[in-house]
């Protein structure tokens, strides 16, 4: 009796995992995780530019919030991501906090946290029921991923972590395409200066290297520390194509999928400007404040020739740098902090470094008085205070930078 009362319990333990793998919603669930495994394992080496907005109240002013944006290429490849600023025409391994200037970053929206949920096996599942995403039926499902199987990382300032995280994601009930996954992370280590972190991520279609794979469209994060205040990122990805090689990258504007023509990286020359040259130059096109962000390349038009010693800049002359900060202080008082930087000096195509300092700026006469914004110079930066009332920094406004003399011996 006793070896059929044994063979009836794994008989019934062997009808209930049948039933189990019978039901709609678990092979839809082994559909959806092959479907995703499938498309990380097969997606080719590509590149996507990410905007970034992040809010948050001042460290100083609790009362105040301010809004910042930060504008990224990320590369997937070799099995990581590779950041840099957008069209600097290579990646190298540089620290993303170098970049961005510390905060709170949320990494690996790309891989990390998908590769946890759907192709280490480790992930416990369970079906939560039907309900609509954008308008379209979706399964939703919940899930757990333990810390040790997991590739999510967290960067609060100097200090990273892998974090474990659970939530639920949903898939479209046709179609079986994920379409949104929420994360809260879990099993937070001791080093990381974090309290609570919740990231909402939504995925669509992306044409990379002639197939359509699923990719990252936005995500949303909430990041609380253990100190401090917390931070509501959003970040948008756009304009994703194939990664071919660091000669080769293609940045474009042409909308998501696209590419455009292979551009030359336009290295640096070892020369550098002469010290105790003045340039008098103007920007190329004017600042959109409502767009602009952190690592968006600017452009400046010398606006009349220039000497120091035997050297000369013509007219026309070219001074390429970019945005290194962009503040905007919503609450009390609305203020714009718009910081600039340049570093290449470009005459008839040939480019030399240019440690240049602002030393004024401002615009064109017109109306009652001259448009002129206030300035401060911290370092190599020049930060330009604007108010409310200027939407932006116009076309042809004049900055003045001069490159440091030379040290007396």
């Amino acid at each position: 009796m006793i070896p059929m009362r044994g063979g009836s319990v794994c008989a019934c333990l062997w009808l209930a995992a049948t039933l189990f793998a019978q039901q709609p919603e678990s092979a839809q669930l082994a559909s959806i995780i092959g479907k995703m495994r499938d498309n990380l394992a097969k997606i080719p080496n590509y590149t996507c530019t990410q905007s970034i907005e992040r809010r948050h109240p001042g460290d100083d002013c609790p009362a105040c919030e301010y809004r910042d944006r930060l504008r990224l290429e990320v590369a997937v490849f070799d099995a990581r991501e590779h950041f840099a600023w957008p069209g600097a025409g290579g990646f190298e391994d540089r620290d993303i906090m170098e970049l961005t200037g510390g905060g709170a970053v949320i990494l690996s929206d790309f891989a990390g946290l998908a590769t946890g949920i759907f192709v280490r096996d480790r992930a416990d599942y369970a079906f939560s029921g039907e309900t609509t995403v954008g308008g379209r039926r979706a399964l939703r499902y919940a899930y757990k991923v333990a810390a040790q199987d997991s590739g999510f990382r967290v960067r609060m300032n100097q200090t990273e972590g892998v974090v474990g995280y659970a939530g639920s994601f949903w898939a479209d009930g046709e179609t079986l395409d994920l379409l949104k996954l929420e994360a809260q992370v879990a099993e937070i280590p001791a080093q990381l200066d974090l309290r609570q972190a919740n990231i909402v991520v939504e995925y669509h279609r992306v044409r990379i290297g002639g197939s359509d794979f699923l990719l990252p469209r936005t995500s949303n994060s909430l990041v609380v520390p253990r100190r401090g205040f917390q931070t509501r990122n959003r970040t948008v990805y756009s304009a994703c194509h194939q990664y071919v090689s660091e000669s080769t990258i293609r940045y474009g504007e042409s909308g998501e999928g696209a590419a455009a023509p292979p551009r030359a990286p336009g290295r640096i020359a070892e020369a550098s400007a002469p010290p105790g040259l003045a340039v008098d130059t103007v920007l190329a096109n004017s600042v959109d404040l409502s767009q602009c962000a952190v690592g968006d390349a600017v452009t400046l038009v010398v606006a009349s020739s220039a000497h120091s010693g035997g050297f000369r800049v013509p007219k026309g002359a070219l001074l390429r740098g970019r945005i290194t900060r962009f503040v905007e202080r919503t609450e009390p008082k609305p203020l714009t902090v718009l910081g600039l930087r340049v570093s290449t000096l470009e005459i008839g195509g040939q480019r030399m470094v240019f440690q240049g300092r602002l030393r004024d700026a401002w615009g064109i006469a017109g109306g009652p008085r001259q448009l002129k914004f206030p300035f401060v110079v911290d370092r190599a930066d020049a930060l330009i205070y604007i108010d409310p009332g200027h939407p932006q920094v116009p076309k042809n406004y004049h900055f003045l930078w001069i490159t440091p003399p030379r040290e007396k011996q």
